[in-house]
């Protein structure tokens, strides 16, 4: 009789072990973080649990929240409209907008602070050339809004590139009968492709 032990065991391999490992050097420092808030080990992780630790969980959970919304937004919309659309340099479009997964996120809030801080480039040219003094809070960067902008730039090419895939899938004579019946690009997209347990359009057209 097989015990379980021996399933464990025949199932092991090389590469399981590895990941075990990798997995496990990844996630101890998480588990030290975790360890050390519920019980303190000095002074400077008690002043972290009580004055600064809310406004970290709130900080990330509204930049995760706020970061999906928009990457999930921008990267839908243009995988529809470079599917579905024709227009001129769409082509181009098509693969240049994959291009912000090569930006990493620091770097590109670097280069965007650089840019839009005073010394920058936008400014400079705004107060040399057009004499304009500008108000620094709709240039500053360095914060909640500026994080979302940053991290959605450089996410919302991985939500493009799926979407792209699976609308490039799709039956395109749906598309062309919908348009026949008179169906706004909205109800189209809503209707045909977006997941939901009933689509009275798709029904339609079956």
């Amino acid at each position: 009789m097989v015990t379980a032990f021996q399933k464990i065991k025949a199932n092991l391999d090389l590469w399981s072990v590895a990941s075990f490992i990798i997995i496990s050097l990844i996630l101890l420092s998480s588990l030290h973080i975790f360890i050390n808030l519920l019980q303190p080990a000095n002074d400077s992780w008690q002043h972290i649990k009580e004055y600064l630790l809310k406004d970290y969980l709130m900080n990330t959970i509204t930049l995760v929240l706020l970061t999906g919304i928009t990457t999930a937004i921008i990267g839908t919309s243009l995988s529809w409209l470079v599917t579905v659309y024709d227009f001129p340099m769409k082509k181009f479009f098509k693969w240049a907008l994959i291009l912000p997964l090569a930006l990493p996120a620091n770097i590109a809030a670097y280069t965007y602070s650089g840019m839009l801080g005073y010394t920058g480039i936008i400014q400079t040219q705004l107060r040399n050339q057009f004499s304009l003094q500008v108000n620094q809070k709709y240039f500053n960067i360095m914060n909640i809004e500026g994080a979302v902008f940053i991290f959605t730039l450089c996410l919302f090419p991985y939500v493009y590139t799926i979407t792209r895939a699976f609308l490039e899938k799709q039956s395109a004579s749906l598309v062309e009968s919908a348009r026949i019946l008179g169906r706004k690009p909205g109800d189209i997209f809503l209707q045909l492709f977006c997941p939901a347990p009933e689509r009275p359009l798709l029904a339609a057209l079956a």
